[in-house]
């Protein structure tokens, strides 16, 4: 478990991956932690959308089967509170 200053509400997509890689979180699974609006940026910067909702308490699971670059990736599960 590690605090990441990159997951701050002011920082952006970019500066998250790149923790990421300076990490050498580059392949495997990882679980980040954080706030909108930033998880909602990343979860679109990975699937090259413009903007995306999600709901406070939600859980994503997004595959990308070629590391991390935009548009590449897939949610491939989502969880929301109160979701039958």
């Amino acid at each position: 478990i590690e605090i990441m200053d990159e997951l701050a509400h002011a920082s952006e997509p970019a500066g998250i991956l790149a923790a990421l890689a300076k990490r050498q979180a580059v392949e495997g699974c990882v679980l980040l932690v954080g706030h909108q609006p930033l998880i909602g940026l990343l979860a679109a910067h990975l699937e090259g959308r413009r903007e995306r909702t999600i709901p406070a308490g939600t859980l994503l699971r997004i595959m990308c089967p070629d590391g991390a670059p935009a548009g590449r990736c897939q949610v491939i599960l989502e969880l929301s509170p109160g979701a039958g």
